[in-house]
């Protein structure tokens, strides 16, 4: 669909423009009360006036503040995307560390009982433990340390170096 132009549109564009309304030109009135392609550019003026309004109050910043705003975007993308990989590499680092901690508390738990059994053996010294021993969850206590470090481990420390790798990317 192909609309016929007609040539006086710049005249009423620059008529409508300052005000809103034709100017008092009674002939570019009748001219566009009787052009079809007038009249549609006069209704659309009309209803794009309030924006033009609006746009008018906008101030835009300058050039060189947006050329800026822009380059450091762009190193801040860059820096972001060449610390994913050391992010990565931490975590890696920390499971690793983590599961080490593991195996060394399991491979030193014997010597660590007997350290544990003389150092309470000391302190109950003069003492009457017969009451302790009897109780059930001493003996569980005593057979299942290095279960318990470990569950304190996966729940204290755990969080805590998820929380950290997780907020240490928001900067």
């Amino acid at each position: 669909m192909s609309r016929s132009l007609c040539p006086r549109e710049q005249e009423v564009v620059d008529a409508l423009l300052p005000t809103g309304q034709l100017a008092e030109t009674p002939e570019l009135q009748q001219h566009v009360a009787g052009c079809e392609s007038c009249r549609e550019l006069q209704g659309v003026m009309t209803m794009l006036r309030p924006d033009q309004a609006r746009v008018e109050d906008t101030s835009l910043p300058s050039s060189g503040q947006i050329w800026w705003r822009s380059a450091v975007r762009a190193r801040m993308e860059a820096a972001r995307t060449a610390a994913r990989p050391v992010g990565w590499a931490q975590g890696a680092t920390a499971a690793s560390l983590f599961g080490i901690l593991c195996a060394a508390t399991v491979l030193a738990w014997p010597f660590m009982q007997r350290v544990f059994d003389a150092a309470a053996g000391r302190l109950s010294a003069g003492l009457d433990t017969s009451a302790l021993q009897s109780l059930p969850m001493m003996a569980a206590i005593q057979g299942s340390l290095p279960l318990a470090v470990g569950a304190v481990t996966v729940i204290v420390i755990a969080p805590l170096v998820v929380l950290y790798f997780a907020l240490a990317g928001d900067d």
